[in-house]
């Protein structure tokens, strides 16, 4: 009598940590997509705001930096956004990056008090191609210009692009 007593009290202890590791592993779960949401939907608001932003139809690098401002209240607004990348079908681009990070701030030999940088190539009144780094304090201050004309970077080296400005007859295997 006294191992059906025993046997019976064990199988109710599995029975209920069975439960209970099962309703751990539900809220888990249920945790995890809660948490890949919230990375996953502030990166995706910044690029529907901008999708409708006139900065996707400027046509100049005056005009690109006048929204400025917007592109940088939305970095700040997001704090898993890094950067703001606007590419153009004509190999014009415009990217604005936080530089919180003292890696970045090296990496780029940014001057002391940069908190954001825009990375643009831009066309120029003759057709020239005019590729630069600016860097701004947190108040969007401009504290530095530095050209790079031998600078390789653009929208035409990223998969998406591509897929974004191909004719929409055109199927890709």
């Amino acid at each position: 009598m006294g191992s059906l007593l025993a046997w019976q009290y064990y199988r109710s202890v599995e029975t209920a940590m069975l439960s209970a590791a099962g309703q751990a592993v539900q809220q888990l779960g249920k945790v995890l997509i809660e948490r890949s949401r919230s990375l996953i939907e502030p990166p995706t608001n910044v690029l529907r705001v901008l999708s409708y932003s006139p900065i996707m139809q400027d046509r100049t690098q005056q005009q690109r930096l006048e929204r400025l401002p917007q592109l940088v209240e939305s970095l700040r607004a997001n704090s898993v956004v890094s950067a703001a990348f606007i590419g153009y079908p004509t190999g014009e681009f415009f990217m604005v990056r936080k530089l919180v990070d003292p890696q970045l701030q090296t990496r780029f030999s940014a001057p002391a008090g940069a908190q954001f940088m825009v990375r643009s190539t831009s066309l120029a009144p003759d057709d020239s191609t005019v590729r630069e780094w600016r860097f701004y304090d947190a108040d969007t201050y401009l504290l530095e210009i530095r050209e790079h004309p031998d600078s390789t970077f653009g929208p035409g080296l990223r998969p998406w692009f591509e897929l974004e400005w191909q004719p929409p007859d055109v199927m890709r295997l």
